[in-house]
């Protein structure tokens, strides 16, 4: 009785966080957008990671899953590095990549012992990137971009990805907020960048993960 009492704030907020994710202000403007994150960045994980029922195991699962020892791995959007965290003792190299500053303060504050992780500042519709990865990964990062964005985004992806690596989105469902991308646009996206195969997975209340693979 006490663990159902404890989780239903817990559902009730991730509903909350999902259901308006994308409309806020910030989500308009790249100069808002650095500001806002910049500002909540010490406080993201108490507001976001931590309450909602279930981020953190979804974000296990596709670091348990997807990520292979000596992996080199981009997390594009890395917020305050929960993925860049879980996958440090699988993955040969790691770079976190985030417009916002305070953000990576929080992220490097997590990872001071590990030598095999770069941070970049940047906007992810202008990837400053040369690299060839073997995964990428994004946590529920595109929402806060324009649809047209979004696609540019997931094309500039495929030539950053060497033959045979994925990218691998941790998002949300669609029906929470028409903010979220349907299966069908996955799908329309991931096709047009070149990307095959493509493997979509609800899991749970909230999560999708969306698997482009590069053959």
């Amino acid at each position: 009785m006490v663990l159902r009492f404890l989780e239903s704030p817990r559902r009730w907020w991730g509903k909350m966080v999902f259901r308006y994710a994308g409309r806020n202000w910030c989500a308009k403007s790249t100069a808002h957008s650095r500001k806002f994150y910049n500002i909540i960045g010490r406080f993201y994980d108490w507001i976001y990671t931590k309450p909602i029922q279930g981020y953190r195991e979804a974000a296990e699962y596709v670091v348990e899953k997807f990520i292979e020892p000596g992996d080199f791995v981009l997390d594009l959007g890395c917020g305050t590095g929960l993925l860049l965290d879980l996958a440090k003792n699988r993955a040969g190299r790691l770079v976190g990549l985030d417009i916002s500053w305070g953000m990576i303060q929080q992220a490097r504050g997590k990872m001071k012992e590990c030598p095999h992780l770069d941070f970049v500042a940047a906007d992810c519709r202008m990837l400053p990137l040369r690299a060839e990865f073997d995964k990428i990964v994004s946590s529920f990062m595109l929402v806060i971009l324009e649809r047209d964005d979004r696609r540019r985004v997931i094309q500039s992806l495929y030539p950053l990805l060497k033959e045979g690596g994925m990218a691998v989105f941790l998002t949300a469902q669609d029906d929470l907020s028409p903010e979220w991308l349907t299966v069908e646009e996955w799908v329309c996206f991931g096709r047009e960048a070149g990307f095959e195969p493509i493997e979509i997975e609800d899991r749970g209340e909230y999560f999708r993960v969306v698997r482009f693979g590069k053959s």
